[in-house]
């Protein structure tokens, strides 16, 4: 197979430790207007809008009908990215993807607490089957774009390395016994590690990847977008999913073709 982006060694490690860092997975111009935009939604005299959440110095910016989506013309390009798609199709080792996800967050300094500033969790709906091919491929891929450079101590995300594959291996245990608790908490798992990057830099994750928002220990906000990516199937890929109606005008301008089918707007074949 010729990977598009990702190594064959990098795709193995992704399999084993549930994550992968993909570097410059947009460009610096990108980067900063994605950057310029976010911060944009915190109202200069930070009278923040009901809706907006706030915990541990971490700014989670809401719509005002409460959806966390932010697809604004600066921050399209991020879910759109053709190196970013390219990473998932090398991960999924299918071409056939839908995007959504589209939050953002802030996170300011704050050295009042632990360095964890929630607990550890999965971001996933519990599948309808539970088996080998359905944990592995349908419940998606995803993780956070860095829009400036996250040192150890600046409120990188924390995840568990090899961390999905636990929490695979106790799935299909309990499905073979014919129940499935997917867990809440993963104290007897191995430790878990910050994700530190460079502005541009995706941390991409399987979404049975326990992980973690931490504190900003340091003086620079840390600003982040969050995608996701799931595998669509035969039906969903040969139709189109949305309609045009659904974005304004400036939306649709800022959408490459193959932000159109990410969206659903044009079929995949």
């Amino acid at each position: 197979m010729a990977y598009r982006v990702l190594s064959a060694d990098q795709v193995a490690r992704f399999w084993a430790e549930g994550y992968v860092l993909v570097e410059q997975a947009v460009t610096p111009g990108e980067t900063r207007r994605a950057h310029a935009g976010i911060m944009d939604l915190v109202p200069a005299d930070l009278h923040m809008p009901d809706g907006y959440a706030s915990h541990g110095g971490r700014i989670k910016p809401h719509n005002a009908d409460g959806n966390h989506s932010y697809y604004t013309p600066e921050l399209i390009p991020l879910l759109t990215s053709e190196r970013l798609y390219g990473a998932a199709v090398d991960i999924f080792g299918h071409e056939f993807l839908g995007v959504g996800d589209g939050s953002v967050g802030i996170t300011l300094k704050d050295t009042s607490g632990p360095t964890l500033s929630q607990g550890l969790h999965l971001d996933m709906h519990r599948p309808e089957v539970v088996d080998e091919g359905t944990l592995r491929d349908k419940v998606g891929i995803g993780g956070c774009y860095y829009l400036n450079d996250v040192e150890a101590g600046g409120a990188g995300i924390y995840i568990i390395p090899g961390g999905p594959r636990i929490v695979t291996d106790r799935a299909l245990a309990q499905a073979a016994s014919g129940e499935v608790a997917f867990p809440k908490a993963f104290d007897d798992y191995p430790a878990p590690i910050e994700i530190t990057g460079a502005a541009g830099d995706f941390v991409m994750m399987h979404h049975l990847m326990p992980h973690a928002a931490s504190r900003n220990r340091l003086g620079r906000p840390r600003v982040a977008q969050f995608t996701r990516y799931r595998h669509l199937d035969a039906a969903d890929a040969r139709r189109a999913r949305a309609t045009e109606d659904l974005f304004s005008s400036d939306q649709l301008a800022a959408m490459t073709p193959l932000g159109r089918k990410l969206f659903g707007l044009d079929a995949w074949n």
